[in-house]
């Protein structure tokens, strides 16, 4: 806590004309790291007598406002870092669970849901409930609860850089499994890992492609879901929709009486979808 009181004195913050510049920000973040590390009530304390002052100090930018403002869009982090730690921890448990992950600066241990992080410098032992939302084969969520209340929800890919990349890479072995019996290979080698996610791309494609079609007799949600579930697995590949499909799944929509029933998927496709299409 105080090596971040300190740093947020750092003078390089304090002598530039603009609350909102680079410099303030990072000073700024600073501070609100040593308010977190306080904690409880000598946290709330802190804040409100930093945001005070802050008041006082407008940016030459005026969408970026006070230095209130500055602190809660861009100082303040949305989610709490331990939070954001405690999320990954429990989506690796739950898709990759023979995986450890060392993290610089705490330890993490899951059992039933719950989280229970322990800060390695201070020995502050931290606590959090999870509940874990798989939409899709391709997508995860998790909320997590503080035992002060405070809640967050995160998908896979706003956890922390390795958890995300952990989970993505089970996720993808999942989907793969799931639609097209594509066996995952060692995630530890490269080459595997690169013939994988080649494999699953064509495989994707094809099968996108397949689901389009049938929109055009079915109009089942179990049709629609499939196409959902597919779009999904192309986010988590990182893949644009190729043209072909777009073009099928258009012909689909602009059917007669299906632009309303299909408007959700359309706009995943890229299509403008206004009110009142029919």
């Amino acid at each position: 806590m105080e090596r971040n009181a300190l740093r947020s004195f750092t003078s390089c913050g304090w002598f530039f004309d603009d609350i909102g510049g680079l410099e303030g920000v990072q000073v700024l973040r600073y501070a609100a790291r040593a308010i977190e590390l306080a904690g409880g009530e000598a946290g709330a304390e802190a804040e409100e007598a930093l945001l005070r002052h802050l008041d006082e100090a407008e940016s030459n930018d005026p969408h970026a406002g006070s230095g209130r403002d500055v602190f809660h869009n861009w100082a303040r982090p949305v989610v709490p870092p331990f939070m954001r730690v405690a999320a990954g921890a429990v989506a690796v448990a739950s898709t990759s669970p023979d995986t450890d992950i060392e993290l610089q600066g705490c330890e993490t241990r899951v059992a039933d849901g719950r989280v229970e992080l322990t800060v390695t410098r201070t020995g502050r032992v931290l606590e959090y409930d999870t509940t874990i939302d798989r939409p899709s084969p391709a997508r995860l969520g998790v909320t997590v609860r503080a035992e002060d209340g405070v809640s967050a929800h995160l998908e896979h890919w706003a956890l922390t850089e390795e958890h995300a990349r952990i989970v993505r890479d089970a996720l993808i072995v999942e989907s793969a499994l799931k639609f097209f019996g594509v066996e995952g290979g060692d995630t530890k080698d490269g080459r595997d890992r690169g013939d994988r996610r080649t494999a699953v791309i064509e495989a994707a494609n094809h099968a996108l492609t397949r689901a389009i079609e049938r929109l055009a007799d079915d109009t089942s949600g179990e049709a629609r879901g499939r196409v959902s579930e597919l779009l999904d697995l192309q986010d988590l590949l990182g893949v644009r929709i190729a043209f072909d499909a777009q073009t099928a799944f258009f012909r689909s929509w602009t059917a007669a009486g299906r632009c309303a029933e299909l408007a959700e998927l359309a706009g995943r496709f890229g299509f403008a979808v206004e009110a009142g299409d029919d």
